[in-house]
């Protein structure tokens, strides 16, 4: 039974002839439903015995109530957009699709329900082969990106959208926020099977299910096409840093100060001793674990909610032809810092996320 349904008991009392007819109806559990000669009415969720008594006789039936779901939807798509992440694994790596509304890619044509769910996962280092690991995800209320997690925060939504009624030439929307869910994924022979549990904003309870391929689409290799492919070996005539916080400066420098394209440029984010005037001189090494030398935090790119921005050392290329960017993340090597007389030096020898080498030089004005 389901929460606010109603069913009937008969209770056949045998011989026909029988002097004592009355039975005494009764529930183990009222809270979870209630009888009343023989019309059981669902309340919550739960478990029930509902007993009829006829003198010393008693018959005895279970009752099991499921909480009421609002909406079931069986899906007829699921499109997948792989975010990935180059350095940091498991941040909002896939935009989940799900529902019945005509569309084409995130584009809706038509009336019918559209779900969006942000999953946290791992990622796969063959983006070609890459796919929406099987198993159970969990609401991160809090978006922590935690692996095998459903981003709350606003981030994954169910939307309902209706015919253009206004005349304005846009379907209608109406939009919840999911703000609890469990989503199950199977995963054979590339036919997934998935079925999502889920409560709105508005406390109605959602079911969500669906059985059949996918439709990848790599968002991240969209936004970012380009990646730098070489050993470079190169000489920053201009740069700057700034103390951001106690013991992180954040140093910029490019090969040419008149050139604000065809050239290359690099930022480091380096943590040493706290001293808002001076960045000390020494060699750190590239580390995603502080040290108490100090160190240069790697590379990535963060990605969340379709959008991505840079974190930590990366380096890139910038093109006058087409404005397009071709960069890379430094993962590992040094950056050595030294002074002479009026003059700051930094050397860096360094590995990018693929890989390739990359030798740069500066010497010049105190940068900070």
């Amino acid at each position: 039974m389901v929460e606010g349904d109603t069913l009937e008991i008969i209770a056949t009392i045998t011989p026909e002839n029988a002097e004592n007819k009355t039975v005494i109806w009764s529930s183990s559990n009222e809270t979870v439903a209630t009888v009343f000669d023989g019309i059981v009415t669902a309340l919550t969720e739960g478990n029930t015995t509902i007993n009829a008594q006829l003198g010393d006789l008693v018959a005895s039936c279970e009752i099991t109530v499921s909480k009421k779901i609002d909406y079931v939807i069986e899906s007829t798509f699921l499109d997948i957009h792989y975010w990935g992440d180059y350095y940091e694994k498991g941040t909002d790596n896939f935009t989940v699709s799900l529902g019945n509304a005509e569309h084409d890619d995130m584009l809706i044509s038509g009336a019918g329900d559209y779900i969006l769910l942000s999953l946290q996962t791992s990622v796969f280092e063959n983006l070609a082969g890459a796919y929406l690991l099987p198993g159970t995800y969990t609401f991160d209320y809090d978006h922590n990106f935690a692996e095998m997690t459903i981003a709350g925060n606003g981030e994954s939504i169910k939307m309902l959208y209706s015919e253009d009624t206004n005349g304005d030439g846009y379907m209608e929307e109406t939009k919840n926020n999911i703000v609890d869910a469990t989503a199950v994924v199977e995963l054979e022979n590339d036919i997934y099977k998935i079925v999502v549990d889920a409560t709105l904003d508005d406390g109605k309870l959602m079911k969500i299910t669906y059985e059949g391929e996918a439709v990848f689409t790599n968002s991240f290799a969209d936004m970012f096409p380009k990646q730098i492919q070489e050993n470079l070996d190169f000489t920053c005539g201009y740069g700057t840093a700034y103390y951001a916080e106690a013991g992180k400066y954040v140093i910029d420098l490019v090969e040419d100060e008149d050139a604000w394209c065809d050239c290359h440029s690099i930022s480091f984010v380096l943590f040493t001793e706290d001293n808002p005037d001076y960045i000390k001189a020494g060699t750190y090494a590239i580390s995603d674990e502080p040290l108490d030398e100090g160190y240069v935090l790697p590379g990535e790119f963060y990605v969340t909610s379709g959008m991505a921005s840079q974190n930590g050392s990366y380096y890139y290329y910038l093109s006058s032809e087409d404005y397009s960017l071709t960069y890379s993340f430094l993962v590992e090597g040094t950056l050595t810092i030294s002074y002479e007389a009026e003059t700051m030096n930094l050397e860096l020898n360094a590995k990018d996320m693929n890989g390739y080498n990359v030798h740069m030089t500066y010497s010049g004005v105190n940068l900070l």
